[in-house]
This record gives structure tokens, C-alpha cells and sequence, in this order.
């Protein structure tokens, strides 16, 4: 299915598991430059890894908490940058 994401840009906060794996992992099917973020660094280094194996892209991979204003804003700044 061709959900016209190709190039687009997207961050999904919590993607190292469940839903936000799922939902990374079918942004970077559809080609659109997909970032992940979770607190662990294990966790979203090790989610970036599989879903490179599953769909030949790795998507760029941050350690970040959500409950912190400041270092949401810095990761957005740094997604941006790419």
C-alpha cells in the first residue's frame, strides 16, 4: 500500500516496543525517514538494529525522556538537523 509517506518525516516517542515499534516499522515500509526515541538507550539501540534487519533502514535512534521539556526540544532540534 502506497500511503505517499516516501521522504516524509516522522518521530515516534516510545518506538523501542509495542505500538511505536509497530508504527516505526511500517513508517520505514512506506520510505519515510522515521526517528525513534525511548528512555533506554539498550532498548531504542536495540529497536533501531531490528528494524534495520526487517526493512533494510535504520531509522535514527534516540535515547530521550518525554517528561523532560528540555531534552524533547534538543531531540527535535537534532531531528531537524538531519
Amino acid at each position: 500500500m502506497d500511503l505517499q509517506l516516501k521522504d516524509k518525516v516522522a518521530w515516534i516517542v516510545g518506538g523501542s516496543e509495542g505500538i511505536g515499534y509497530a508504527c516505526a516499522k511500517s513508517l520505514l515500509l512506506e520510505g519515510a525517514n522515521v526517528s525513534i526515541s525511548s528512555r533506554s538507550e539498550t532498548k531504542i539501540t536495540n529497536a533501531a538494529n531490528r528494524l534495520e534487519e526487517e526493512t533494510g533502514t535504520r531509522p535514527l535512534a534516540f535515547s530521550t525522556d518525554a517528561n523532560d521539556p528540555q531534552k524533547m526540544l534538543d531531540t527535535l532540534t537534532e531531528i531537524t538537523n538531519q
